[in-house]
């Protein structure tokens, strides 16, 4: 299944937003620690956490996105490390995702860094096969994929 010299990683998630749907963050955010506990049993991730960069949504918007935050981290317990950065600028999706890369690495020490949009959701084993793979597979949203139609998955 997985070969003896893979040693399990850290594991950084960055998700940027900007008045996302909430709704669909919380299907992204149960998805994803999903897959991160079957990656963890499989022993490919030793640690995870997930970095919300929040770029300048309304503050009425912000409020709501603390109560989940909470809500997530109370019921994630000490599975995965949740952080939220409000940002009071924009700076833009790239630059949001480059602040969560850097501040992962500081605190976290992170191997691996996932740039994951608030609207995906990852089936139970895509974290899984995509380590297991040692690069060979990619994670994309299906209009990439469509667009790029690579000859092969995994």
């Amino acid at each position: 299944m997985i070969p003896e010299a893979q040693a399990a990683i850290t594991l950084s998630v960055s998700v940027v937003l900007h008045d996302s749907d909430l709704d669909l963050l919380r299907s992204t955010l149960t998805s994803l620690e999903i897959s991160i506990a079957a990656a963890r049993a499989a022993g490919l991730i030793a640690s995870a956490s997930v970095q919300l960069r929040d770029n300048a949504s309304p503050p009425e918007y912000q409020t709501a996105l603390e109560a989940l935050v909470q809500e997530l981290r109370a019921s994630w317990a000490d599975r995965v490390a949740l952080s939220l950065d409000l940002g009071s600028d924009n700076p833009g999706f790239g630059a949001g995702h480059n602040r969560a890369q850097a501040q992962s690495r500081e605190q976290a020490g992170a191997d691996q860094l996932l740039i994951l949009n608030p609207d995906v959701y990852l089936d139970e084993s895509a974290l899984t096969e995509g380590l297991a793979s040692r690069g060979r597979c990619i994670i994309t949203s299906i209009e990439t994929w469509r667009r790029l139609r690579p000859p092969s998955f995994c």
